[in-house]
């Protein structure tokens, strides 16, 4: 399980024992996490900051960074490669997620 929260981190959780077991963190601590989402190995984050943002769900290094938007990005979801962010400005936004790995 994946949580957000106010002060930019992200933590991958063990739900049977309530354990932390994975801290991702971006470099804009005054960016809040708004959503989360596992796919394929990568943890994709939308933020306050108009960004969002891919994570090796091992390593939690940064894969990639999506920027476009000009409000908090407070949806996404991730298909057949694509990663589809919504955001406050009012746009939809659709990017190549192909090869992320």
């Amino acid at each position: 399980m994946y949580t957000g929260s106010a002060d930019s981190t992200v933590k991958c959780w063990v739900r049977e024992y309530g354990d932390c077991t994975r801290t991702y963190r971006q470099s804009n601590a005054e960016a809040s996490v708004v959503c989360v989402s596992f796919h394929g190995g990568i943890v994709f984050v939308g933020y306050t900051d108009c960004t969002a943002k891919a994570f090796d769900a091992k390593s939690s290094s940064m894969k990639r960074e999506f920027r476009g938007h000009s409000d908090a990005v407070n949806h996404l979801v991730v298909t057949a490669g694509r990663l589809y962010t919504s955001s406050s400005d009012g746009a939809l936004r659709v990017w190549d997620a192909s090869g992320m790995r």
